[in-house]
């Protein structure tokens, strides 16, 4: 009879903590982020003539981005809001020049006033050191066609379009930027106030494709002597440029 006390008693005592652990609905909101691409501040139209540095023409085809470690930030504080993400603006099913806006819910995260956030672009290393054979059906990694067998690497940005150069009236220089390998990943932290509560729970991520093209210095990337990324994985030089732009061409927007 005592040992059948006990176990009641173990019972209930586990019971209750198993309903301590819940979180408080009250506490957390489901947050939706979405991403939109835009070129010199306004919506970005795929396969649509726009103009470079120095009035060149130029349009984009495929433009694509994984992001990784997002982070919600407060004081020392970090909640972690999105792993990892694949982003594609340009799907085959998009209808005509309209971009894709990829949006996402991700659950539970901790309601509060947050002083920044911090965001991954490409693949930290234990990320990329994984293959898509790896993952399950369905996950953002698991996309064969977003991986470099010969670099052991996923491709991290897709930037491919065509430029003007000579404004002959013909977009005759090929524009590709395929950006990949540990060295190329880049963090940049966002400092501004977000609030997450039940009456404000979604932020906007603007990506503008010409502002990652600004160098640290202020002048534009030369896209018509550098169109390509290099296919040597030892030379990053180009593939890196793109990378650290993408701090400079985002803007979170509440």
């Amino acid at each position: 009879m005592r040992k059948l006390l006990s176990l009641i008693a173990l019972s209930g005592l586990f019971i209750f903590s198993a309903c301590e652990e819940k979180t408080d609905p009250s506490l957390v909101s489901d947050v939706d982020v979405r991403f939109h691409a835009q070129y010199d501040g306004q919506e970005l139209k795929k396969s649509t003539n726009l103009l470079y540095e120095n009035s060149v023409p130029l349009n984009f085809e495929i433009l694509t981005l994984y992001i990784s470690d997002v982070f919600l930030l407060k004081g020392t504080e970090k909640v972690k809001l999105i792993d990892v993400e694949y982003l594609d603006f340009t799907p085959t099913d998009a209808q005509g020049s309209s971009t894709a806006s990829p949006a996402f819910t991700y659950r539970d995260i901790p309601n509060g006033e947050y002083t920044g956030i911090q965001i991954g672009f490409g693949l930290r290393r234990n990320l990329n050191d994984k293959k898509p054979s790896d993952f399950a059906a369905g996950h953002p990694l698991a996309r064969e066609n977003e991986y470099w067998l010969g670099w052991n690497s996923y491709i991290f940005a897709k930037i491919q379009g065509k430029a003007d150069g000579d404004k002959n009236g013909s977009l005759e220089t090929g524009i590709i930027y395929h950006c990949g390998a540990d060295g190329t990943y880049t963090e940049a932290t966002f400092t501004q106030p977000i609030t997450i509560s039940d009456s404000r729970k979604s932020l906007d991520i603007n990506i503008d494709f010409k502002k990652i093209f600004r160098q640290a210095d202020g002048s534009m990337f030369d896209i018509l002597a550098n169109p390509i990324t290099h296919s040597n994985p030892n030379n990053l030089t180009v593939a890196t440029a793109i990378m650290q732009g993408f701090p400079r061409g985002t803007e979170i927007v509440q």
